[in-house]
């Protein structure tokens, strides 16, 4: 099973003399092998912008590459839900390389600190999976993605979108400035691309389903079909008897 790994609560930053940075790195400086799945990530997200911080997984330099300025406590909040996942279902290499080493490095345009982070690696087996007919989404269960929705302003930084659905729920990537995800009303907050990023995971999932409409003769008509099937059976049965006999 390719393994997962969360940093929160497990780095701290501060800046006797400056309240904003501007540069970060996450770089995988040790461990690594070809074909091993590595992947850096902000809480599973490879590229994106939160709070003014652009960020983006270079899969050469096996860096997590975070740029823009920001305050000290926004960096710090980003940096907490970087993940470390492999794709790799032999994440070891065959246990030559149990361990990954992670770099972090911050700046604040002056001066870069850099700290070490050593990662275990323990490889689980997959459970054992029997095929099975797959089961055919219902309309009221499927999620159907919504492609091409995005928002511009030339004139201002600071929008809202909202999204409404009469029936059924809305979903779209979370972030800081989303309200409402998994309603049927869901507004988006932020600059631009801000509200764009969150438009990129835009889902739509059906509503409950709808009563089905009752004929105004049912129980006769059940009536009608019980007969008529007893008949056909008791036809069936006299001509066996029949065939038997002769």
């Amino acid at each position: 099973m390719p393994p997962r790994y969360c940093f929160r609560r497990q780095l701290s930053l501060t800046d006797a003399d400056d309240t904003e940075l501007n540069f970060a790195a996450v770089q995988i400086t040790a461990g690594s092998f070809p074909g091993d799945g590595d992947t850096l990530t902000v809480n599973g997200a490879t590229s994106g912008t939160v709070t003014g911080i652009t960020f983006a997984w270079n899969p050469t330099l096996h860096a997590l590459v975070l740029t823009g300025a920001s305050l000290v406590a926004d960096y710090q909040a980003l940096l907490q839900t970087v993940q470390f996942h492999s794709t790799s279902d032999n994440p070891t290499d065959f246990d030559a390389s149990p361990q990954r080493t992670l770099t972090w490095s911050v700046s604040d345009g002056t001066a870069v600190t850099t700290a070490t982070t050593t990662l275990d690696i323990v490889a689980v087996n997959d459970p054992r999976s029997t095929p099975c007919r797959p089961r055919r989404p219902s309309p009221r269960t499927a999620i159907l993605p919504i492609a091409g929705v995005s928002v511009a302003d030339i004139d201002s930084s600071a929008l809202t979108t909202t999204l409404s659905v009469a029936h059924g729920i809305l979903n779209v990537t979370d972030s800081p400035g989303v309200t409402g995800n998994g309603t049927a009303h869901v507004t988006i907050a932020g600059t631009a691309a801000q509200i764009n990023t969150a438009l990129a995971g835009l889902a739509y999932a059906g509503g409950p389903r709808l009563p089905r409409p009752r004929h105004p003769h049912g129980r006769d008509q059940r009536r009608d079909r019980h007969r008529h099937r007893h008949d056909r059976d008791h036809c069936h049965c006299q001509r066996a008897h029949r065939t038997c006999a002769l």
